[in-house]
Formats: C-alpha cells, sequence, structure tokens
C-alpha cells in the first residue's frame, strides 16, 4: 500500500494535555487526521476560562481561544491527580501514538506518567513537553505567566522597536505559536522515523530555545565582531511609515523610488515644490532615509484619494513597496484569501457558526480537516472509557468521585 501523509496520521492517536502555550500542535494534527483526545480536569481546561466569550458571557463552552485551539478534539475529562485518574490515563497511554504536555518539569513523574514509565508497556510511544525553558538547567522549574518572557529571553524582543527606545513584544501569542511549530516538527519527524524503528522518542522543547533560533546571524555577529547587532537602522525608518487612507492604514516605504513618488504626488494634483529644498537630496539618493512630517502628511493627503486595498494595488503598480495594514475583521473580507477560499466556517454547537482561519499549506494529496468545532466539555469521556472497558456502572462511580 502506498503511504501518504493521510493514510498514516488517520491511524495516530494522540492524548493532548496541552495548555495554551502548545494547543495548537493538537489542533493541527487533528486537521491532519488524527484522533486527539483533549485530557481536561473535570472542571475543564484552564483555557475555557479565557475569554472574550461569545456572546460576552463568560461560559467554558463560549471561549473563543478555546474554540480556536481545539477544533477536531475529543473532550475527556479526567483528574490526573488521584490514583483511578492515573490508572485511566496509564491504559488510555498504551492505545497512543503521541503524548503533548506543558506541565512543570518533574510533574509527569511525580504521578507515574512520565515518558520512561508510559514507554514500558508502549515502546513507541512518543511524548512532547513544551515549557518555557527546557526539562533541565537552573530555569527549567521558572514561571512565564505569559510569552512576553519568553521572548524577552529568548533574544528577539531586543530586535523590535525603535533605535534609542525600549523593546517592543513581538504580537499577541507570537511566542507560544511559534513554539508549537517546532514541537509539531519534531513531533511528525520522530513518528515517521518509528515507522522504520517501531521505536518512540521524548521530546524537549524550550521555548527559550525556539526563539534564540531567531536570532540567526546575530548570533554570530556577536562572535565574530564581539557586538550585538540591535535594531540597525531598519526599524526607526519602517515603523513611522504607516499611513492613513480612506478604508484603513499601509505600511508603506519609499526605498528607491523617490522620483516616481514625487511624479505621483503631482499626478493627483499635490503641490511638491516643498520637496525643491536641498534638504530632500538625501532622500533621492539614499534606500533609507530618516522620515519627516512634512513627507508623512503628503503620503497621507495621497492615500485620502483610495481605499485601502486601491492604494495598496496603485503603488504596486508603481513599483513602491506597499501593504495594507489588515486587522482581524478586515482580513475576513481580504479579496486574495476569499480567493483562495483561506477561512473555513465551523459550526459550534454553542457558539453558532463563525468563519475559522484554514490550513496553514494546501496540499495535493492530502485533505485537512477543518471544520469540525472544539468539543464540549468531556463529551467523549463515556465513548473512550467504555473503548477501554469500563462498564456504565465504573463510569458512573467514577463520574461521583470527581475522576472524571
Amino acid at each position: 500500500m502506498e503511504i501518504t501523509m493521510k493514510t498514516i496520521y488517520e491511524t495516530l492517536r494522540v492524548l493532548d494535555l496541552a495548555d495554551r502555550n502548545a494547543s495548537f500542535v493538537g489542533k493541527q494534527l487533528a486537521a491532519f487526521g488524527a484522533e486527539v483526545l483533549k485530557i481536561e480536569k473535570p472542571e475543564g481546561d484552564d483555557e475555557r476560562r479565557r475569554g472574550s466569550f461569545a456572546g460576552g458571557t463568560a461560559d467554558p463552552e463560549k471561549s473563543i481561544p478555546f474554540a480556536y485551539n481545539n477544533t477536531g478534539k475529543r473532550s475527556v475529562t479526567l483528574r490526573l491527580e488521584t490514583t483511578e485518574g492515573q490508572e485511566i490515563f496509564r491504559r488510555l497511554a498504551w492505545t497512543a501514538d503521541v503524548i503533548i504536555e506543558t506541565f512543570e518539569p518533574g510533574y509527569m513523574k511525580k504521578l507515574g506518567l512520565d515518558y520512561d514509565m508510559l514507554r514500558k508497556e508502549n515502546p513507541g510511544l512518543i511524548m512532547c513537553s513544551v515549557t518555557p525553558f527546557g526539562q533541565d538547567g537552573p530555569h527549567a522549574h521558572w514561571k512565564a505567566s505569559s510569552d512576553l518572557i519568553t521572548d524577552a529571553m529568548g533574544g528577539p524582543m531586543m530586535d523590535r522597536g525603535r533605535v534609542g527606545q525600549a523593546p517592543l513584544h513581538y504580537g499577541y501569542d507570537v511566542m507560544s505559536a511559534g513554539a508549537s511549530m517546532y514541537a509539531l516538527f519534531a513531533i511528525q519527524a520522530e513518528y515517521h522515523s518509528r515507522l522504520s524503528t517501531g521505536e518512540g522518542a521524548y521530546i524537549d522543547i524550550s521555548q527559550q530555545e525556539c526563539f534564540a533560533t531567531w536570532k540567526d546571524q546575530f548570533i554570530g555577529e556577536a562572535q565574530v565582531n564581539d557586538c550585538s547587532l540591535v535594531r540597525v537602522g531598519g526599524p526607526d525608518y519602517a515603523l513611522p511609515f504607516i499611513h492613513t487612507c480612506d478604508q484603513g492604514l499601509v505600511f508603506a516605504s519609499v526605498a528607491t523610488k523617490w522620483q516616481q513618488l514625487m511624479d505621483w504626488f503631482e499626478e493627483e494634483g499635490l503641490d511638491i515644490s516643498v520637496f525643491d529644498d536641498p534638504f530632500y537630496e538625501e532622500y533621492a539618493r539614499e534606500i533609507q532615509t530618516p522620515i519627516n512630517s512634512v513627507l508623512m502628511s503628503y503620503f497621507d493627503k495621497l492615500g485620502e484619494k483610495y481605499g485601502k486595498i486601491a492604494f495598496m494595488e496603485e503603488a504596486q503598480r508603481r513599483g513602491f513597496p506597499m501593504a495594507a495594514v489588515e486587522q482581524a475583521h478586515t482580513l475576513i473580507d481580504n479579496p486574495h484569501l476569499k480567493a483562495r477560499k483561506y477561512f473555513v466556517e465551523v459550526d459550534h454547537p454553542v457558539m453558532g457558526a463563525y468563519q475559522y482561519p484554514g490550513a496553514m499549506a494546501k496540499m495535493s494529496e492530502s485533505e485537512q480537516i477543518l471544520d469540525v468545532p472544539a468539543p464540549l466539555l468531556g463529551a467523549d469521556t463515556d465513548m473512550v472509557l467504555t473503548e477501554l472497558g469500563y462498564t456504565e456502572e465504573a463510569i458512573a462511580a467514577l463520574r461521583s468521585e470527581s475522576v472524571i
């Protein structure tokens, strides 16, 4: 039989113990066709209490972040701190291919559910731990209340912002998403290795180390020239070049297009005599020059004549680097993304139907499953326990004892 990604992942069972820092890993494996069991506390995963909430009222079944990060998964409630819960998890682990967890280093071992213990009964098991600083080292037990911490300690933060001012965070949950990508790649690599060897593996993902890789050539520069390149030039010139237009904002750069820009201003009826000042001679020669309020105001006047997409398209036609600055609600209406059918409608049983971001990559031979909503809390607990051999009476007893 020909082995394709689709046929491989349709046989994959994943136990997902990850919090918001790595819940995307299981989401993507589910999209590839894997059976992903979201293992939650009986009162629900913490992300269910994270807003915003559909309808504006806090409800564990209406958390927008949970709904996005857990599409395609099944929900099994299980209290791991109990003896019965640990026994159920061990039995689940014997049937699993992959476990993803984000607990503090040592926590799974304390419960008797660490990789070395579980692989005794399932030598092909792959277990992936995603933590802020990895499983060992002096910072292993440090907490990271948000990805601001690992952004700062991994190094990327220092590269963002204007020279002479404080550094800036990359953005909302970017670090968590980045670490999830690395974890996903590592799991796939180890799983394909298992197809040949039959042996599983343990994967230790440190968010700090993931983001240190983003420093790329700066690491080499620091060693070769005994210095660090910190926000050299680019952001000072690029960041202020955000302009208003009829329908929002655009990002633009003059680059080497000074004369073409003057022609554009003039064609639109703007008086360009102010730019005859010798001060602007540098602008006609250099790729990067300081931005001033006069040039900014002229670009804004130009933008008043265009809608956001039309402004960008006209700039591109004239050879100017320009891009529409999209927001979440405008991305949904972006004509290019619409034409590519990027967004997918997902109908959640409580929240209703909404547009969700679609596939990260379009693959000709493998269909991704993107329209299955996040599960209701514990929706699959009874079915999964029945598969493990538990009777209705045993399941009822476990529920009465708050094990499930």
